[in-house]
């Protein structure tokens, strides 16, 4: 039945005539174009029956027969046939003014129709609906004529049933370039990439990029897939022109139809990982790694492969759209409309649930590409720094001052962007900026652990460039102690052997076998089943200069941690701490406090093993783990502090009423308790937040190292009666 609807429905003289009585009275026109502002069911909203009675007047009406088509096509119709349906409008985009001087927009798309069906007729959204379709007005004019007329904005286009259409992309890239000038769409890295080889599309092999060429970069998921590989620069056929054709069976579909699509869009080069970066040359392969950023940030363009999930796949819609493109057209009471491509979940495929999407690898890929043309099951989209645009709908700009956004986005979630660093140089803002990069960069995943740093090069390189920082196992120097107070809930330990590149260049690959560090957030890794919220620096510990941490090395070799000890202070303050604060300090500072002769190791020659050092104090900790919160107005008060003799420790001062619950955060609380209710933990403090608790790392103690299980905040009333000693510590 819904395939009969593919084909468009005409109306006779009357424009009611295909429309049964209940539906006549529907003003769609209103739905539409009308109501601006808050929603309500009276101006938004029409009941049109139950699905049983949809279905008795499907062979008179139009919209009936398309509901009651669209409901069996999803399997409810029987399952839900006592249930309402009803029809609503829904505003879905908006014009984003580049200029303040201009308040008001010119235009603004019509409203969406979506229909559904619903056990709560006073509630159109939630739980009680499910969405069966979403009607978009079609637009009038069908010519490929970009940017499109001001009457057009918000429209439906028709796409093709069996390829995507080039011309349209290519006219997305030739209005970037025209209306985005000036803008960081235009702008290239400062740093061309060394080592940069690109597959000439014309000759059909592999040549050295000139500094400056425009490309296209590919970003795609490899996958299980298998693949010609450029293997070495000395030996390989593929620098010979027409190589490429002679191995094209050996090329991943993927990979096939980029170097296709990177030639009828009009360009000559091409990098993709598989072709350009050679495997069997380390140092080669090591530098473009750390160079990611300015591979992508120098690209032209950089081709989405976001469906399937492998290289096999390839870039649908490019040859041929398999199962075409499920696009209905139906006209009605005067108007014509296209469904969407997504039914009544009308954002264009959530990124975050696609392998792509959910892909460590592909983080950096995302965040610097300028521009970005998105291959997904159903259509091509765009992105670039200044707007998004979409295949099944009119978005492009009509005016030099304005650029449209669509409310569905491309993308599952804003990304941390760093052309932000270029005018943001405060220390404190840059350290913000990048605990958004790592917290959304750890709810990705990885095949193998131990790539977890490898796959984040090109972020810590970009604040490098900007900020001269250093970083050492994911953690900027600059701030080191409140970035080792970071959360991922839910997470566990991976016990990743670390990539032998991560300890130093050029060094022999089974030299050592160093476990990436359990205090470093590249130790450990979100289940895949994980729902749970990630965020990193927590931001509850300012930096104080109290705590001195050592990099250890070969042969017990140090490194002084240089930290910015006034990051996290008020401008003009020399200290942390308030006067009142002193007791707490002089209970809190132990001697010593640095390790001798620890500066005379020359950095160059450093092999970090992945240990620190420091004079802190410790306290042994006795925690009681309750499946259920002990304070139900507290979130995180699942554990109690216990004495030896397991009676509660009072978490707050005497004058305030309730026993020991404490804020606390570890990765798999479950996962660490595991059939205990007790356990008993090492405490490695950490300093002090604003609200004066105590920061700690829960750490286990094996053969003399603390590896971290957790952190801990406890009201510092508490943390200075407990029996605590000033120590040098080992974290692992």
């Amino acid at each position: 039945m819904l395939s009969n609807l593919k084909k468009k429905l005409t109306l006779g003289r009357d424009r009611h005539s295909d429309l049964c009585p209940r539906c006549r009275k529907i003003d769609f026109a209103t739905l539409i174009n009308g109501v601006r502002g808050p929603l309500s069911w009276e101006t938004s909203g029409h009941d049109i029956g139950t699905l049983a009675q949809l279905g008795e007047r499907a062979p008179r009406c139009v919209f009936c027969s398309f509901v009651h088509a669209r409901a069996v096509a999803k399997g409810r119709a029987e399952l839900d046939a006592a249930k309402m349906c009803f029809v609503k409008s829904w505003p879905v985009s908006f014009i984003n003014w580049r200029d303040d001087s201009l308040k008001k927009p010119k235009a603004r798309s019509p409203n969406d129709l979506l229909v559904g069906v619903t056990d709560d007729t006073t509630r159109l959204w939630g739980e009680h609906v499910t969405y069966l379709a979403t009607l978009r007005v079609e637009r009038r004019e069908q010519s490929d004529r970009l940017p499109a007329p001001v009457e057009e904005f918000g429209r439906a286009r028709m796409l093709h049933d069996d390829h995507v259409d080039i011309n349209l992309c290519k006219a997305w890239i030739d209005l970037c370039k025209t209306r985005h000038k000036g803008t960081a769409c235009a702008t290239a890295a400062k740093q061309w990439p060394q080592h940069l080889y690109v597959v000439d599309v014309k000759q059909r092999c592999v040549v050295s990029a000139k500094q400056g060429c425009e490309y296209v970069a590919l970003s795609y998921v490899w996958g299980t897939a298998t693949s010609l590989k450029l293997s070495s620069l000395d030996d390989c056929d593929l620098f010979c022109p027409g190589a490429i054709d002679q191995h094209w069976q050996t090329i991943a579909p993927t990979v096939r139809d980029a170097i296709d699509a990177t030639g009828q869009l009009g360009f000559d080069y091409l990098w993709m990982d598989a072709l350009c970066i050679p495997q069997d040359n380390r140092n080669v392969k090591q530098t473009l790694m750390a160079q990611m950023n300015f591979v992508y940030a120098n690209a032209a363009l950089t081709i989405v492969a976001a469906a399937g999930v492998d290289a096999n796949h390839g870039l649908t819609g490019l040859s041929s759209r398999s199962g075409g493109t499920n696009q209905t057209k139906l006209s009605f009471d005067g108007l014509n409309f296209v469904t969407t491509l997504h039914g009544g979940d009308d954002r264009l495929e959530k990124q975050r649930t696609t392998t792509w999407g959910t892909r460590a690898w592909t983080y950096e890929e995302q965040v610097f590409s300028r521009r970005q043309l998105i291959f997904t099951d159903s259509q091509v989209g765009w992105r670039c720094c200044c707007a998004m645009w979409r295949e099944e709908m009119v978005l492009e700009s009509f005016d030099d001052k304005v650029d449209s956004f669509s409310g569905p986005s491309l993308l599952a979630e804003p990304l941390f962007n760093p052309d932000s660093l270029q005018e943001d140089l405060d220390v404190k803002q840059i350290v913000k900026h990048y605990n958004e990069a790592v917290g959304q960069y750890r709810r990705r995943e990885l095949t193998f652990p131990y790539d977890a740093l490898n796959a984040f090069k090109g972020i810590g390189e970009s604040f490098a460039s900007i900020v001269d920082w250093r970083f050492f196992w994911g953690l900027p120097e600059v701030a080191f102690t409140p970035s080792l107070a970071w959360v991922f809930e839910g997470s566990v330990r991976n016990d990743a052997v670390a990539d032998w590149r991560l300890i130093k260049k050029g060094m022999s690959k089974d030299r050592h076998h160093i476990r990436l560090p359990s205090w470093s957030w590249a130790g450990w890794q979100r289940p895949r089943d994980n729902t749970k919220s990630s965020s990193f620096g927590s931001g509850v510990v300012p930096p104080f200069g109290e705590i001195t941490w050592y990099r250890v090395g070969e042969n017990d070799s140090l490194l002084k941690v240089k930290e910015d000890v006034t990051f996290g202070m008020a401008k003009g303050n020399t200290t942390f701490w308030p006067a009142d604060a002193q007791p707490a300090q002089t209970h809190w500072i132990g001697s010593p406090q640095t390790i001798q002769a620890a500066e005379t190791v020359d950095d160059d020659d450093f092999v970090d093993l992945g240990l620190l050092k420091a004079w802190t104090r410790t306290c042994r900790l006795k925690l009681r783990y309750h499946a259920e919160p002990v304070d139900a107005t507290q979130r995180n008060s699942h554990l109690t502090l216990l004495q030896q003799n397991n009676a509660i420790i009072d978490a707050k001062p005497a004058q305030q009423q309730g026993q020991g619950h404490f804020d606390i955060s570890v990765q798999d609380a479950a996962c660490l308790f595991a059939q205990q209710q007790v356990i008993e933990v090492t405490a490695v403090a950490l300093g002090r937040n604003w609200s004066f608790d105590t920061v700690a790392l829960l750490t286990e103690v094996r053969e003399q190292v603390c590896h971290r299980v957790g952190l801990i905040m406890i009201p510092e009333v508490i943390w200075m009666t407990l029996d605590s000693r000033w120590e040098l510590v080992t974290l692992g």
